[in-house]
């Protein structure tokens, strides 16, 4: 049976009231998209996904950023204006790798989400910023499965 999306409300605002209080390092679309482009490459992301092109839209304007399955083997990100980050970045692809791990498109956020999210982070950030981020789950009680 098909999960509902967003079946963890809570947790899944949770997450985002988190990541509103980190700063961003707002770039421009043509990096993100060269920095999305090389984590695609890595042999970390190929073992983990059969994602293996992902388009990025700047700016989509109304609504939230968000990842969609285009083709079996190519997604998209769309970016709100506010948010061409890493961070957002890294939330983004964790559905991708969510979509893998589960076996559908769903979104969701739940803690095989966050547990990739913090991978995800730790990897292609730094550990120090996947850490503060763990803490910081850790004390608003936000589930995390490690992942990676």
């Amino acid at each position: 049976m098909p999960r509902s999306r967003h079946r963890n409300l809570k947790q899944m605002q949770k997450i985002y009231d988190l990541e509103n209080t980190y700063s961003s390092d707002n770039t421009t679309p043509e990096a993100m998209q060269a920095w999305i482009d090389w984590i695609l490459r890595t042999k970390w992301w190929r073992d983990r996904s059969k994602i293996r092109h992902i388009r990025v839209v700047f700016p989509v304007v109304g609504k939230k950023s968000g990842a969609y399955r285009e083709e079996a083997t190519w997604a998209r990100i769309e970016f709100g204006v506010f948010s061409l980050c890493r961070q957002t970045a890294c939330h983004e692809l964790s559905h991708i790798l969510a979509w893998n791990e589960e076996g559908d498109d769903e979104e969701d956020h739940d803690d095989v989400f966050a547990g990739m999210y913090l991978s995800l982070c730790r990897r292609f950030i730094s550990a120090e910023w996947s850490n503060k981020m763990e803490k910081d789950f850790d004390e608003e009680d936000v589930k995390h499965k490690y992942y990676d």
